[in-house]
């Protein structure tokens, strides 16, 4: 176990986290742990006084050792990869559900040659039966 030497101004800053009343229980929490570490109170003893286990001590031992009391702050989590390719899924399916699609009749945008290509190239085209639609 290695022993905790807090620096200057840091044991200050653990009793600020810890009596916060507006910060996050959590992080109250952590900061409870370092001071009762760098205290010299045993795993066992600070297992029983926080109502932890020794992982969740260890753990946060250890990342206060490697970043100080900048550490003991939740970090964001980013999320996984499965659900940002689940909404990236469904934001394409609703795209494609709800989206107008182009009939096959041809549209103000369409170009000359396909509203050219249902006219009637002649007269006796128009008079035998097939239907104009401009």
């Amino acid at each position: 176990m290695d022993t905790i030497k807090l620096r200057k101004g840091e044991r200050a800053t653990l009793d600020r986290l810890m009596r916060s009343r507006s910060g996050s229980a959590a992080v109250a929490r952590r900061a409870r742990l370092i001071v009762l570490s760098v205290d010299g109170i045993a795993f066992n003893e600070i297992r029983a006084r926080l109502d932890c286990d020794v992982r969740f001590i260890r753990r946060w031992r250890e990342r206060f050792i490697a970043g100080r009391v900048v550490a003991l702050s939740t970090l964001p989590k980013e999320p996984s990869k499965a659900k940002t390719e689940a909404r990236l899924e469904a934001r394409v399916l609703d795209y494609a559900v709800t989206r107008k699609t182009i009939s096959s009749r041809c549209t103000a945008r369409a170009s000359k040659k396909c509203s050219a290509s249902r006219r009637p190239q002649s007269f006796d085209e128009f008079s035998a039966g097939s239907e104009y639609r401009p």
